[in-house]
């Protein structure tokens, strides 16, 4: 405490995400890589820094007053993540919670084959870039997102659905945004269709 500020250090914690989909801290699975590499990306985790400034109502407060103002800066663990996180995690954190996917607007189809439909086609699919994190601790694998491939072949309604985490899943979602379809067809008409993509991060 600093008069009216109150002054919050901690450490930097970078997700990641295990095969179940659920987040990691990544100092925690840094045991499978090479003895000095190992050694290098713990001394550089453990260095991030966390800190957060917060001011109070009052130059003297008492208990009360900052723990309401800590409950109105952190979530609890009942609260949901849905309405801090960006909008296309919710349908991550929908899952996680047990609470209904986001709604999609709008007339779309779901492809299925032989009912006079054809897919949509990524026709301009430039590669996402790599963040510095998974770049530095070596980190690669393939995001699962989900989204509608509108009739002018414009993708909207991202949602991830299988994370990787360190930056990765941002930079998916930036990159698909830029993405141009072949709008999917049905019975020779262009329409919106609900698809999953697959992008993929390695490091040769």
């Amino acid at each position: 405490m600093r008069g009216a500020q109150l002054m919050i250090k901690g450490r930097r914690i970078h997700l990641v995400f295990d095969a179940q989909h659920n987040p990691q801290d990544e100092l925690a699975t840094i045991g499978d890589h090479p003895d000095k590499q190992r050694k290098e990306l713990e001394k550089e985790l453990r260095r991030l820094k966390a800190e957060i400034e917060i001011e109070l109502p009052s130059n003297q407060p008492d208990e009360k007053i900052v723990a309401s103002t800590m409950n109105a800066v952190f979530l609890s663990s009942s609260e949901s993540m849905m309405e801090v996180m960006p909008s296309y995690w919710r349908a991550y954190f929908a899952k996680r919670e047990g609470k209904p996917a986001p709604e999609v607007k709008g007339p779309v189809y779901t492809f299925k084959s032989g009912e006079g439909m054809s897919p949509p086609r990524a026709d301009v699919n430039p590669d996402p870039e790599y963040s510095d994190e998974a770049r530095k601790a070596k980190y690669q694998g393939t995001i699962v997102l989900s989204l509608v491939a509108d009739a002018s072949g414009t993708p909207r309604d991202l949602q991830i659905v299988t994370p990787l985490g360190l930056g990765l899943d941002e930079q998916a979602i930036k990159a698909v945004n830029s993405w141009r379809f072949r709008p999917g067809a049905k019975d020779g008409e262009p329409v919106s269709v609900a698809i999953n993509v697959e992008v993929s991060f390695r490091l040769y």
